[in-house]
């Protein structure tokens, strides 16, 4: 038997020099991407560290106002939860007097037609 050799391929190793502007490019567009200019990078993250920090007090106060909103939306969401279930009960004791009645409707017209039945054969 021939053992063919194997082929060794060798990755090409990255120049240790800065990227040029056409190599950026071209690595951006080989992965379907836009390249992204510096400029709007620094510009995004510059807002960020011109905005005070806010003091302990104020971060109290913020969290404070949030905790009590919360709670209000809490309590209200609860308080729905309650009327909802009210509200099924009612609706379930109220359906199950409507299905005794129509039960009994029904029994009280099936004695009416036997009766009405045994009439009509008395009479032939």
């Amino acid at each position: 038997m021939l053992k063919q050799k194997r082929t060794k391929i060798f990755p090409i190793a990255p120049s240790r020099g800065s990227p040029s502007g056409d190599a950026v490019d071209a690595e951006a567009a080989r992965k379907m991407g836009p390249p992204v200019p510096t400029e709007d990078i620094n510009k995004n993250f510059g807002g960020s560290k011109k905005m005070p920090v806010p003091n302990l007090s104020q971060l109290i106060e913020q969290k404070t106002c949030e905790n009590d909103q919360l709670r209000r939306e809490l309590d209200c969401e609860r308080e729905r939860c309650r009327a909802s279930y009210r509200a099924r009960t009612y609706i379930a004791a109220e359906a199950s007097r409507v299905v005794e009645s129509l039960q009994q409707a029904l029994i009280n017209f099936q004695e009416l037609h036997k009766q009405i039945e045994e009439e009509q054969e008395l009479k032939e």
